[in-house]
């Protein structure tokens, strides 16, 4: 790692989940005041008291990079050129639960750059007044404007991009007595929907547990959905949270389909967190959950907010057997999603707000982009 900046390190030890105990990891490298670039040393110490440590997950900024089975709890990572803070977690699991999580957030670069990005393109869904899809629309129907700048777009039909869809199933305690219903109901979904793109399976309580990697094989999905079993307590914003960072690197038309049926008690992550990482991965979010009648009064806010800031949709329900009328819905939404394009009239970085609209049509879509900077420069001046 020779002639590389050098930039301080600020370490931020947080508190354990309730059901874990604290100071079950810590980190011992990188220390603070080496440099993160190039190939770099990531290893713990694991305080043996209590629940074993049985393995340690390590993510940047979201994205997964490392899992660590076992002593001597280290590993290497060639990290990039970042044009922000690294920010590294690590999460120590051990009798099916989140023990500890750690995490290191490097300082960060001190020039920012202009960077020049050509095209947008937002995957919106219009819906005439029964709620309908409404479909073969043109440039010429929709008005989109960029900040206070009305500008000239492509339209194509959503079709055009392969869709990535993520179904994020309520695996917990909660769910016990619909998980028959529920899996039923989303095999149904998924023999619909593969044909657009690739699935993937995860199923949560505590922990995120993946069951089927993106496939476009919609016998392996349903395979992986034959395996899920309820059982534990519900950590739904931490799931989100890995479920999204899981998906940044896809591209084209990203979907996240949640069933949830508690109330988030264990996550480390928050709401607010969770809908950053959405908003940043270019997700759209649809979420079904039983219509709740204490805690967050008539709707369930947190997913409310979720989907709607996303350009997804809640669907509130009374029983399981109405699962499969709400994938129905869903099914139809994602084929009428449209490709809309243009170029940005500011290509600066940082959170650019879109308003949409057509002719005759109600929009469901993400209200804003955000574009990343360049890498900073390295002006340092050369040492004697």
């Amino acid at each position: 790692m020779r002639g590389a900046r050098t930039l301080p390190l600020v370490v931020l030890i947080l508190a354990a989940a309730s059901a874990g105990r604290a100071d079950a990891i810590r980190i011992v490298e990188p220390r603070p005041g080496l440099p993160i670039e190039g190939r770099t040393t990531l290893a713990f110490s694991v305080i043996e008291d209590g629940t074993p440590v049985e393995r340690i997950e390590v993510y940047e900024s979201g994205r997964w990079i490392a899992t660590l089975d076992g002593p001597p709890w280290r590993t290497t990572w060639d990290a990039p050129r970042l044009d922000r803070p690294a920010r590294f977690d690590a999460l120590a699991f051990g009798g099916g639960r989140v023990l500890d999580r750690v995490r290191l957030v490097t300082a960060p670069p001190k020039l920012v750059t202009r960077v020049e990005v050509r095209r947008v393109q937002f995957y919106p869904i219009v819906l005439d007044r029964s709620g309908r899809p409404v479909r073969g629309l043109d440039a010429d129907d929709f008005t989109v404007r960029d900040g206070r700048t009305t500008v000239d777009v492509r339209v194509e039909s959503g079709d055009a991009a392969p869709l990535e869809l993520d179904l994020l199933l309520d695996a917990s305690d909660s769910v016990r007595d619909e998980i028959d219903d529920l899996r039923r109901a989303s095999i149904g979904f998924l023999r619909h929907v593969t044909g657009l793109g690739r699935v993937s399976v995860h199923a949560f309580n505590e922990t995120l547990r993946p069951i089927v990697p993106p496939t476009a094989d919609v016998g392996r999905a349903v395979a992986g959905l034959e395996t899920i079993r309820a059982g534990g307590a519900t950590a739904l914003y931490d799931a989100l949270h890995f479920a999204l960072a899981s998906m940044g690197s896809r591209s084209g038309r990203k979907a996240l389909v949640l069933f949830s049926d508690g109330v988030d008690r264990r996550s480390l992550f928050t709401l607010e967190q969770v809908v950053d990482e959405a908003l940043a991965s270019d997700v759209v979010v649809f979420a079904i959950a039983p219509r709740p009648r204490t805690v967050f009064g008539e709707r369930r806010e947190d997913l409310a907010r979720l989907t709607e800031e996303t350009g997804g949709r809640l669907w509130l329900i009374e029983r399981g057997e109405e699962l499969g009328g709400v994938y129905e819905e869903l099914q139809a939404h994602l084929a009428g999603q449209y490709a809309v394009s243009w170029t940005p009239p500011d290509p600066g970085p940082g959170v650019h707000e879109v308003r949409i609209r057509v002719r005759g049509g109600r929009v469901r879509c993400r209200t804003s982009y955000r574009i990343e900077p360049e890498p900073a420069a390295d002006v340092s001046s050369p040492r004697n």
